[in-house]
């Protein structure tokens, strides 16, 4: 025994039984559109009322893919143009997509065996890292790397602010798209700790 859906009329067919109403007939648009987010979808198929897709507020509606298509666009340019004017922009934007299509970039922070970056490390893991606040700061006076994009950390409520080890070069001009935003950091490792940031695109 099986059921057929015939979206022009709205109703369910089942071998052996009566047409019925489908349940999504009677739902507002409101409703409809809730259940739209949530609902489990077979093969792709909408299996909600054209107004539903027509709202452009359905993920299956092609109104809802074009503006997700456009708002995908502009976060690329936003990205890309935030890249330094030096890098070509055919590879600004090659990046920007790699990027967005990946959900943001992970980053392992460099350097964080200098001095007493180690022991820094340490003391923050014992913090919940919620209060843990990470923050990019380019440094343009860094004799060794006018590029160099420090990684600084907080905790909230406390006064200082430490830098914990640099972006590496190779990501330093990418990480520029990123200035202004709030990194999300990971401590790893055991003994010897290690750092990664998240940036989300």
């Amino acid at each position: 025994m099986h059921q057929t859906y015939n979206p022009a009329t709205g109703e369910i067919a089942m071998a052996g039984h009566m047409p019925e109403r489908h349940p999504n007939q009677d739902r507002t648009q409101a409703e409809l559109i809730e259940r739209c987010q949530s609902v489990e979808v077979k093969d792709g198929a909408c299996p909600h009322s054209k107004t539903c897709q027509a709202s452009g507020k359905c993920p299956f509606g092609a109104e809802y893919k074009k503006a997700q298509r456009n708002a995908r666009l502009s976060k690329v340019c936003a990205l890309a143009n935030g890249m330094p004017r030096s890098m070509p922009r055919k590879e600004a934007f090659a990046k920007a997509w790699a990027i967005a299509k990946n959900g943001g970039l992970e980053i392992s922070v460099a350097g964080v065996s200098f001095g007493s970056r180690q022991e820094a490390l340490r003391r923050l893991a014992s913090y919940d890292p919620e209060s843990v606040i990470a923050l990019l700061v380019p440094e343009p006076d860094c004799e060794h790397d006018p590029g160099a994009i420090a990684v600084k950390v907080m905790v909230k409520g406390g006064k200082g602010i430490y830098t914990i080890g640099y972006i590496p070069r190779p990501y330093a001009a990418v990480a520029r798209a990123f200035l202004g935003r709030v990194p999300r950091l990971e401590l790893v490792g055991g003994e010897t700790k290690g750092a990664r940031i998240r940036l989300a695109a």
